[in-house]
């Protein structure tokens, strides 16, 4: 198998804080009939978030995904 390296590129997300009403929270976040909170993928999935959480913007900029802080941290860094 080849090796591979990720393109540096930049992408927008913001901290998913549960305690927020959904209008504010980050763009994508939804609510079920239950009011648990999810984001739909690029996919179509419906994924459920946690507190802490990032929402991440898809490429498409109309989807996002959620990624656990330990993983965005080791991936991203803020651009000033």
């Amino acid at each position: 198998m080849s090796r591979y390296r990720h393109l540096p590129s930049e992408t927008t997300a913001e901290q998913y804080d549960e305690t927020k009403p959904l209008d504010q929270c980050p763009p994508g976040v939804k609510a079920d009939s239950g009011g648990r909170r999810f984001v739909v993928t690029i996919h179509g999935a419906r994924t459920y978030i946690a507190h802490g959480d990032y929402i991440v913007q898809e490429p498409d900029g109309e989807h996002y995904y959620p990624c656990k802080p330990a993983i965005f941290d080791a991936h991203y860094e803020l651009v000033s």
